[in-house]
Order: structure tokens, then C-alpha cells, then sequence
């Protein structure tokens, strides 16, 4: 070691200090570094070389200095500290924990380097870790308001809304004006359903800093889930001036005026959300990107975008190629709509059809929470139901992965609480997307979708991520023990004229496009006395489209508005209609099943899209392939006709009538049969090692047609 003049390094290092002191940096610097010629690892010129460099922006020098000082001087806290924070400023978060673990080691109630810590924890994906280190922070600072925010935020990552509520409540009872605590907040009250609450908490976040366009985002969706769409609408309208690229914002403003029929700036709208998609930016959910695009190639396009800001990077699969051997193959639908909801209504007799010497059948609920009258008559059918809604999308595609699912099926794609993370995950051999989400989920986690050869024809093939499995007749499931009310209510009952013909769509208001709308006041004024009878889901929407109809030279009492009512009681009123009027973009689905189960036949035009073809497959499905059209023209032509010749129409109705029975649309047990054939043709494609490929199951059967 070298003498330096007799002095050692104590002396020599309060010299250089008291020079740093006095703004000599340079100088400072020169005997800092003469010092660890001398001894390598002095600490004190380690760690303030280091800081002066740090200074000068030399931030790899720094580096390099408080390493050597990490590794030299083990039992020093500050060195550690100092190391930990530069590492996390440099954004090695694995060094930045090792770093800090090291310094809560020596110094386990330093409130900082706990936050830090926590921080760089929630950065590497470790939220229970995270959450733990808060836990002993808000032991040791009680009144840190904005550590009980974060922890909330990091609970609600954990799927703990109720727990997030409480630790959000305990920052805004700290600090009652802090906008960033009350904007959260409202997210995880609407997760806990409590709708007002929520609006109540984006308008406080909004009262407190009123250009903060993300909770004017939040309030939106508020108003979206209280059912008050124009008030939606016009709340995005505010947020996209201060977040003019939030995503999905544009199309979701655009859903909210659909459901409300606002009509004003449409085709301006969509034409702008198409030309964002072809152009890959974020503009448009999967699913409200149906009802005015039905495009499949930009439907694909769409759901493509999604899962890339969804899921930037691949998951580690949880399935890695084993090969199970069970005596029967394991089934496992996967759906939000286990309760009172159309899916439920449609795929209910399913379930217990499956021929249970051959398959074993899962139920996997996600959330909303529900106990209601469907979900206790869907529990019995399967052979066991597990409730995920309370787990993460990991910790749910773990339990699948141990109940080794052989199928999945996704019973949602992207619609209202979806959770495609879990099968991004890769729980299961075989992934399926069915019913739930009509397109392509353009996912690489997702093998096959279920069809027919009308909503998935082989000339559109390219459009589908997945692999198509054709069913011989309709892709949708009915269940043939739906009841319809014995009771016919009277024409006066429900609010129509006691004369004159109904023209009925029962589509939700959303599905209402202008073009479609402008045909129908058409038809009105062709058919002289004919009513439209409409669903009512939002007030807003029956007066834009009174509205509407008094622009185009109608009265608008001619537009009648049907109430919800029970299932039983809603098929029977369709006794009074004369004729079903489809929508474009987005068929009828589940309602298409309804008209024609209760007798009432529809007429509807063909598009290119999965979702715009489902009423075509469904008449194919009971012999009505004549009241499917090839263009608005036809549609409009033919719906005249139809209403001008009440023979043809009573013959139609009788049809629907005497062969309901009798149709494979609402054969469930036929379904089930094709349903089953497929699910053993991919388990033993899958066993064999083989890529899933398009499926006829028609062929695999032998049918003819």
C-alpha cells in the first residue's frame, strides 16, 4: 500500500471532504481518486467519487464505484442505499432488490428504502411482495396517505378489490383531496359493483383536479355501467380532448352514442376508427369494433392491436406439451354469463347432454358475483364448478393446469368481463373460442373457433386466427326446453294499435346503425297504419330515435317500445309482430333464436362478417334460407313484399310453427352429438402431436347435408 505522505486514509478523506464542501469539485474528485489509489475499497471515497460523478451525469462510473463499495463493505447501510437507488434509476431492478434487501437487512425500519423496495418489487411483477413491504411501511408511518393508495392499487392487481377499497378509503380519510387516490378508487368500486360510488369518486377526483382527463376517462365508464349513455358519451367526448389517443377511447365514445342512437358524427367516427385500425393504432375494443365494421379481415386486425397492448409480451405456457391419459376427455367451459344472461339462455341444456361415459365437464365462472335462479340450475349439470372470479388470471390458469383441462372453452372472446389472460396463459392442450365473441380472437393462444358454413365461410378462412370447426348445421347452441308463457298479452297491453302491421326488431339499441334505420322509415312509409316495435334498454334512445323517425316524415308514435320483461313473457309477445327486421353489422343472435322459436320469421341481409351472418345461419337452420338477402336493397325489397302478402307470411309462420321441433337449430342433442365428434377428432389430433386445421363435421359424421 502506499504511504501518501504518512498520513492515513481518515485524514486524508476529511481533507477531500472539507474541500467537496467548499464547491471544489474538481479538486475534490483528484484526491478522492488519489485516496483509492491507495486503498481501493475506502468507502467514504468510494461512495462520495461516486456522487460527484453521479453529478456529472458519469453514471456508469458512479456505478462501478458503489459496486466495488457494495461488495467491499457488506455491513454499511448507506452504501447499500446509495447502490440500490442508482441501480433503480438505471432501471436494474434485480441489483436495485438485491441492493435494498440488503439495506432493510441493517436497517429493517428505514420507511424510504421500504417504499423503494416495495416499488421495485411491483416493477419486477412480485405484487405480494410488494405488498408486504408496504404492510410493514404503514406500521411504521400510519398517516402515509399515499402508501396506502399504492398498497390499494396493488391489491386490486391481486384481484382483492374489496381489500383495495379499504386501503383506498383509508388514503382519502388522510388526504381528502387527493385526485390520484379518488380516481382509483372509483375503479375498484366499480369491480365491487357499487356503480354510484364510483361516479361519486371520479367527480370528486375531477372536483379536486379538474383537468385530469383519466378520471374523466373513469367517469365515462361510470356513467356507462349506470346505464346513462348520452351523459357517457359526452364525458368521452371531454377525455379524448385532454387524452386524444387514451385507448380504445374513440370507439368506446362511438359505442356509447350507438347505444344511446346518437347518430351525430357517425359515418365521420367509423371511418376514422377504420382507417386507425388498418394503420395498427389503438382505437377500438374487439367487440364494439363488430357493430359498426363488419369487415373480418379488419375485425382480425382489430383484435390483433388489442392483444398487443394487452399482452405485449408471451406468458410461459403452463401447458408444455405434456400428454395426459384420462379415461374421459376433460371439458371445461369458461364464462362470465353463468347467471341471467342470453348466453346462459341459449347454452343451458348443453351442458347436461354431454355423454358423460366419454367427457367430464367443468364449469368456470368468472365474475360478476352471482347466486341467482339460472346459476343454481347450471351448477347440478356439470361435474364440477369452480367460482374464479376472486382469482388472478395466473392463479386461475394454475388451477386449470392442475385439473389438467384436455379442452377450454372460452365462452367470452372480449366481451363484458372477459378474461382471455387466463388461456394466454396456456392452461390446457386445446383452447376454443365459442359463442360468446363473433370474430376471430386473432390470438396465438387460441387453437380453434366453433362455426358453420355460413357465419364462417371457407372463402373467408384468412380472416380467423383460429382454426375453424364447421358444425353441420348452425354453429349456435339452443336449448330446446326454453318456456314460452301459454298468455299472449293484447295488442293495447304492450302499447300497440289495435290494427296495422308490426314490423319487430328486438335487437339491442346499439345494433341500430343509420342505414338500417333510414330502410325501416322506408317500410314505415310504404306500409300504410304499420307500427316498429323496438326494446327499450336506455330512455335516450327511444327519443333520438323519435327523433329520427320525425326527420324522415314519420310520426314518431309510430315507433313502439317494448319494456324487459321475463324470458317466458318476452318470446310470447312476439306472437304480435308480423315480421322480424334484422340489423347489419351486427345480427340478431341470441334474440334471432328467440323470434323464430316463438313463430315469428325474420328477414335479414348477409354480411361478410361472423357477427353479421349469425341470422343468416340460424333461418338456414329451420329451412328459412329465402329470407336471407344479399344486399340492403334486397333486404328492403323483400321486407315489403312479405308485408303486402299476408299468405306468404301465414305460411311462414306455420312453418316456424308446425316444424319447430323438428329443426336442428333446436336440436340440442344432435348439437351435442356434432359438438362431441369434433372435441374427439382435435383430442386425438392433439394426442397424435398434430396441428389443429379446419374441421367439417359434417364429414367427420358422414352426413350428406
Amino acid at each position: 500500500m502506499a504511504d501518501l505522505e504518512g498520513q492515513g486514509p481518515s485524514e486524508l478523506v476529511a481533507k477531500a471532504v472539507d474541500v467537496h464542501r467548499r464547491g471544489q469539485i474538481e479538486a475534490a474528485a483528484a484526491q478522492y481518486a488519489k485516496i483509492l489509489e491507495a486503498w481501493p475499497t475506502e468507502v467514504n471515497a468510494l461512495n462520495n467519487l461516486a456522487i460527484i460523478k453521479k453529478h456529472q451525469g458519469d453514471f456508469q462510473g458512479a456505478l462501478a464505484l458503489l459496486s466495488k463499495a457494495f461488495d467491499a463493505h457488506s455491513g454499511n447501510a448507506v452504501v447499500a442505499a446509495a447502490y440500490g437507488n442508482l441501480c433503480f434509476g438505471l432501471k436494474d431492478l434485480s441489483e436495485a432488490r438485491r441492493a435494498y434487501a440488503r439495506t432493510l437487512d441493517l436497517t429493517p425500519r428505514d420507511p424510504a428504502v421500504l417504499r423503494s423496495q416495495a416499488d421495485v418489487l411491483r416493477q419486477l411483477g412480485l405484487t405480494s411482495e410488494s405488498i408486504a413491504h408496504y404492510d410493514r411501511l404503514l406500521t411504521l408511518e400510519p398517516d402515509f396517505a399515499e402508501g396506502w393508495a399504492i398498497r390499494g392499487g396493488l391489491k386490486a392487481d391481486l384481484s382483492q378489490p374489496a381489500d383495495a377499497a379499504v386501503d383506498f378509503a383509508r388514503a382519502l380519510e388522510l388526504k381528502p383531496d387527493f385526485p390520484q387516490a379518488w380516481n382509483n378508487y372509483s375503479q375498484v368500486l366499480r369491480l365491487l359493483g357499487r356503480l354510484n360510488d364510483a361516479l361519486v369518486a371520479t367527480e370528486n377526483a375531477l372536483r379536486n383536479q379538474p383537468d385530469y382527463p383519466l378520471a374523466q376517462v373513469n367517469r365515462a365508464k361510470a356513467l356507462s355501467d349506470l346505464s346513462r349513455p348520452g351523459e357517457s358519451a359526452k364525458a368521452w367526448a371531454i377525455a379524448l380532448k385532454g387524452r386524444p389517443h387514451h385507448l380504445n377511447g374513440l370507439g368506446l365514445m362511438l359505442q356509447e352514442k350507438a347505444k344511446a342512437c346518437d347518430w351525430s358524427g357517425y359515418q365521420e367516427i367509423v371511418a376514422e376508427i377504420r382507417q386507425k385500425t388498418r394503420e395498427g393504432q389503438t382505437v377500438d375494443l374487439p367487440w364494439t369494433f363488430l357493430s359498426h365494421t363488419a369487415d373480418p379481415h379488419l375485425q382480425l386486425q382489430s383484435a390483433k392491436i388489442h392483444l398487443g397492448d394487452r399482452f405485449p409480451a408471451a406468458f410461459d405456457p403452463l401447458w408444455r406439451g405434456e400428454v395426459y391419459d384420462h379415461d374421459r376427455i376433460r371439458l371445461a367451459y369458461v364464462s362470465s354469463d353463468f347467471r341471467n344472461h342470453a348466453m346462459s339462455h341459449l347454452i343451458s341444456g348443453l351442458f347436461k347432454r354431454h355423454d358423460r361415459t366419454r367427457f367430464e365437464v367443468t364449469g368456470l365462472a368468472l365474475g360478476p358475483a352471482s347466486n341467482d335462479a339460472v346459476r343454481q340450475k347450471l351448477i347440478p349439470t356439470f361435474d364440477r364448478f369452480f367460482d374464479l372470479k376472486d382469482l388472478s388470471d395466473v392463479a386461475a390458469a394454475q388451477l386449470i393446469r392442475q385439473l389438467e383441462i384436455d379442452i377450454l372453452i372460452d365462452l367470452n372472446g372480449f366481451t363484458t368481463y372477459c378474461r382471455p389472460g387466463i388461456f394466454a396463459h396456456r392452461p390446457a392442450p386445446l383452447q376454443i373460442n365459442y359463442l360468446g365473441h363473433p370474430a376471430t380472437m386473432g390470438a396465438p393462444f387460441m387453437d380453434y373457433i366453433i362455426g358453420d358454413r355460413w357465419v364462417t365461410p371457407k372463402t373467408l378462412e384468412e380472416a380467423y386466427s383460429e382454426a375453424i370447426i364447421r358444425m353441420p348445421h348452425a354453429y349456435q347452441v339452443n336449448n330446446v326446453e326454453r318456456e314460452i308463457s301459454e298468455v299472449t298479452p293484447t295488442r293495447k297491453q304492450v302499447g300497440l294499435p289495435d290494427e296495422g302491421f308490426v314490423f319487430c326488431c328486438f335487437n339491442a339499441n346499439f345494433k341500430i346503425t343509420p342505414d338500417v334505420f333510414a330502410i325501416w322509415m322506408r317500410l314505415l312509409k310504404a306500409v300504410p297504419g304499420s307500427v316498429l316495435w323496438l326494446m327499450q334498454n336506455h330512455p335516450e334512445a327511444a327519443a333520438n330515435l323519435r327523433l329520427s323517425a320525425q326527420a324522415a316524415g314519420l310520426d314518431p308514435a309510430r315507433l313502439v317500445f317494448a319494456p324487459a320483461l321475463p324470458v317466458n313473457e318476452h318470446l310470447a309477445r312476439h306472437r304480435l309482430a308480423d315480421l322480424f327486421l334484422d340489423t347489419f353489422n351486427y345480427n340478431a343472435h341470441t334474440t334471432a333464436s328467440d323470434a323464430l322459436w316463438a313463430g315469428l320469421p325474420i328477414v335479414t341481409f348477409a354480411g361478410d362478417g361472423f357477427a353479421s351472418r349469425v341470422a343468416a345461419s340460424l333461418l338456414d337452420a329451420v329451412g328459412l334460407s329465402a329470407l336471407i338477402t344479399e344486399s340492403p336493397a334486397e333486404y328492403e325489397v323483400l321486407a315489403l313484399s312479405l308485408a303486402q302478402d299476408s299468405e306468404r307470411l301465414a305460411t311462414l309462420k306455420s312453418h316456424l310453427k308446425e316444424g319447430r321441433m323438428a329443426f336442428p337449430l333446436f336440436d340440442t342433442d344432435r348439437f351435442c352429438q356434432g359438438l362431441e365428434t369434433a372435441f374427439e377428432a382435435i383430442h386425438e389430433r392433439q394426442h397424435q402431436g398434430l396441428v389443429p386445421i379446419g374441421l367439417d363435421v359434417a364429414d367427420l359424421m358422414g352426413l350428406t347435408g
